[in-house]
């Protein structure tokens, strides 16, 4: 059972340098700098490329959404929605379900060790209620509560028994997030998903990755669409790519991936993101430079801004709106730094197994030998995690 282009999920490019990991990028660069070559992160660059950005797509959201649905029960044998009860996992999950497509199975993943981060609050307060409502209501689809802790106790030997001679660090991703590599392996764990690869069929992981991210720049009056290596190669770690196993669970982004309802997805929600944002303003796109409710200016490029759609929830409503019907509410607090987010801060203030090695890990940031390091992130804050890498840019 072969697996998708491992390409797809993005890859840095320096030169004739290629790489999954952003710490690997750093060190290659500070030992051969060019400041004429460009850094770039390639996501699926000649697939999107193909598409008209600037022509909204006819077709609904809604059908859109139901469309890619369709295309991926066709494609896999075995479906797993990865279900946080978030506004974009939600919204995937009812793209399933309001259309009598099923997955085989819902899957919410957590830690019993985690009493404290957003993860748990969000489950607690939201989640766990909906996924038993979601679970009376649809009988035929397996619910399963995964708890990850154990898996994330154990990372120092996953990564020793990898054998793949680099060092640990390069093996997280941009949000160096522990949880993320627990998500990569956690196919090896779980008996009913060995049987349908034992019986060579397609398993499919699916992430709700991601929306459309606009953001204007004021002296061309232009609207861009970005892919950023921290939203996507976020969700999963290098090793994924770097061991390119097959027999596997393939990572399907419901959003992101390159298919042509994806593209226009993206595309579509990116006029109805023009014409909501111009909107508040009443079409005067200066005012929109002094709205902090859901932009922030970018401090190295003046004159740009990018918008708030990660969390900004009159947005939601407007690329989501089945899933705001009953007035059904959300978690929506979200981590100052995505980087140093507490989603593995229980892990690491504990005394559990590996935390030790954890917290020598972000600590290694410091040393004196990766001062270079410094400048690859935002502010060079280190706190404030690597800077945003996007992609090509998408005129809208």
């Amino acid at each position: 059972m072969n697996q998708p282009n491992i390409d797809q999920y993005g890859y840095y490019q320096f030169g004739n340098f290629k790489t999954y990991s952003i710490y690997q990028l750093m060190d290659y660069y500070q030992k051969n700098p060019h400041p004429y070559k460009p850094i770039q992160w390639i996501y699926n660059d000649k697939f999107f490329s193909q598409f008209d950005w600037s022509k909204e797509p006819t077709a609904t959201l809604d059908q859109l959404y139901k469309k890619r649905a369709e295309e991926l029960r066709e494609q896999y044998d075995y479906i797993v929605i990865y279900y946080s009860g978030g506004f974009d996992s939600t919204n995937m999950l009812r793209a399933f379900l309001d259309n009598g497509i099923y997955p085989d199975e819902i899957c919410v993943f957590f830690s019993r060790y985690d009493t404290t981060g957003h993860q748990y609050h969000e489950l607690k307060d939201f989640t766990w209620k909906k996924l038993a409502q979601i679970e009376q209501q649809y009988p035929q689809i397996k619910i399963r509560r995964f708890d990850y802790g154990d898996i994330i106790c154990n990372w120092p030997k996953i990564i020793r028994d990898l054998n793949l001679n680099l060092e640990p660090i390069y093996l997280f991703g941009p949000r160096l997030s522990v949880n993320r590599l627990a998500l990569d392996v956690m196919y090896e764990y779980i008996d009913d998903w060995q049987k349908v690869l034992k019986k060579e069929k397609t398993l499919c992981t699916l992430h709700g990755v991601d929306s459309v991210m606009p953001r204007h720049v004021y002296k061309e009056n232009m609207w861009i669409h970005n892919f950023f290596d921290s939203y996507a190669q976020g969700h999963m770690t290098p090793i994924r790519q770097i061991l390119h196993k097959n027999n596997r669970d393939t990572l399907e982004f419901f959003y992101w991936a390159p298919t042509e309802t994806c593209a226009k997805i993206l595309i579509k929600q990116a006029h109805l993101a023009k014409k909501f944002f111009i909107e508040k303003v009443n079409g005067v796109v200066e005012k929109l430079y002094g709205m902090k409710e859901f932009t922030i200016l970018n401090k190295k490029q003046p004159g740009q801004i990018s918008f708030r759609v990660w969390d900004y929830e009159p947005f939601k409503k407007l690329i989501y709106p089945k899933i705001f019907i009953n007035d059904e509410k959300y978690y929506n607090k979200k981590e100052i730094s995505t980087f140093w987010g507490n989603r593995d801060l229980w892990y690491y203030d504990s005394d559990l197994p590996g935390s030790e090695e954890h917290r020598m890990m972000y600590k290694s940031l410091f040393n004196d030998e990766k001062k270079h390091w410094k400048n690859w992130f935002q502010d060079e804050n280190i706190f404030n995690g690597p800077i945003k890498i996007k992609s090509k840019d998408y005129k809208i």
